[in-house]
């Protein structure tokens, strides 16, 4: 599993992102969210995206290698 990380979002510590790169799958974002070590408040304000499109915190991570971006959305006007 790859973890690229976008714009003004906390990011884990290197050896953090190395242990769920290695490791097996969390299960569900949310899970991947806090094995990051995203606290709770953190987990409601990242956005993790696959292809394109949003994952939502009950939803599970897909087999096999994926690319997965976590980002904080930001509007404007």
């Amino acid at each position: 599993m790859k973890i690229r990380f976008y714009g003004p979002v906390l990011r884990p510590p290197p050896e953090v992102v190395a242990a769920i790169e290695a490791g097996p799958s969390p299960g569900t974002i949310d899970a991947l969210l806090e094995a990051l070590g995203y606290s709770e408040e953190h987990r409601r304000h990242v956005v993790v995206l696959l292809d394109g499109r949003r994952l939502h915190p009950d939803d599970g991570i897909p087999a096999g290698p994926v690319d997965l971006m976590v980002m904080v959305p930001v509007g404007g006007g």
